[in-house]
């Protein structure tokens, strides 16, 4: 006989003992109790061949004896592997079309969210951030080179500390302002300004204030505004000596005497025009106007 016929015939008698336990266990024939005992095998071999033989199938002795032992012996039951962690990987790999496709969906929203938010955010603010602080060193360079005054360098200085320390701090929203007010500051250096009383219809030209801790006095003040060379309004940094509040302004009072501001009402007085307007200027590396006329040093934001 060949080895090919050998296998053939090898597997057929697996095929039939299991047949065989196949028909033990489906059939009323035995119980456990009735197993265990050559008799009792032999026994059970006899009523197998009555019934193979009653389907009209011829099965050999030592096939069906074959099948009694292998199922005293749970030959052919299946035993589930223990629920190891290789067990439980290659369950969730077969399931993994129930759960691969939410997960991939998942890490795909979560790459996208961290894409946004490193590119859409995170990228931009630092990219600004960036060109805030080399923004602030140039401006700063540019202003102090301008400045021709103690009291200019100082205030390029003192706004060039408040950037370094929000630099430090990494403070992005702090960070531009005080950029913004060292190009304002740059910007306000290298003009030179006239400061003019304003004398224009439906506008006040000087206001008196009565202070509350001397109600029989008055403060008197003329009401100026900051001018370029085309008689174009520019915004200066102004401190009123009411409240000390500091404000970016084109138009200010500035405080006179009685006298000047009695010899500015009667100018205006015969034809509502101020015909000596000029009553300062703001020099080219300068921060601060200086008057041409008698002032007595305080200046107001509101009237």
């Amino acid at each position: 006989m060949s080895e090919t016929s050998a296998t053939s015939q090898k597997l057929d008698d697996i095929m039939m003992a299991m047949d065989v336990v196949d028909t033990l266990r489906h059939r009323t024939l035995v119980v456990e109790s009735e197993l265990g005992t050559d008799a009792r095998q032999e026994d059970m071999v006899q009523r197998l061949r009555e019934i193979y033989a009653g389907q009209g199938i011829e099965v050999p002795d030592h096939i069906l004896l074959d099948g009694v032992k292998a199922l005293e012996e749970n030959r052919f039951v299946y035993e589930p592997p223990e629920n190891s962690f290789s067990i439980k990987l290659a369950k969730a790999y077969v399931a993994r079309d129930r759960w691969l496709k939410p997960l991939v969906a998942v890490l795909v929203l979560a790459l996208l969210a961290v894409g946004i938010y490193r590119f859409g955010i995170v990228g931009p603010a630092n990219s600004a951030f960036k060109s805030d602080k080399t923004k602030l060193t140039q401006t700063y360079t540019q202003a102090l080179g301008l400045a021709q005054t103690e009291w200019a360098r100082d205030k390029i200085e003192a706004i060039y500390l408040q950037g370094a320390e929000a630099i430090k701090a990494e403070d992005r929203k702090k960070l531009g302002p005080i950029v913004s007010q060292m190009e304002a500051a740059r910007s306000t250096l290298e003009q030179k300004l006239t400061i003019r009383i304003i004398s224009r219809p439906g506008e006040l030209s000087g206001v008196f204030r009565i202070p509350d801790n001397s109600p029989g006095t008055r403060n008197y003040y003329l009401i100026v505004e900051a001018l370029d060379a085309n008689n174009r309004p520019v915004a200066l940094e102004i401190t009123s000596e009411e409240d000390q509040s500091t404000e970016f302004t084109s138009k200010w009072g500035v405080r006179v005497s009685e006298a000047v501001f009695d010899r500015v009402k009667a100018d205006k007085s015969d034809d509502q025009i101020i015909q000596a307007s000029l009553v300062g200027t703001k020099e080219k590396g300068a921060v601060r106007p200086t008057y041409t006329i008698e002032t007595i040093g305080g200046v107001i934001l509101k009237w």
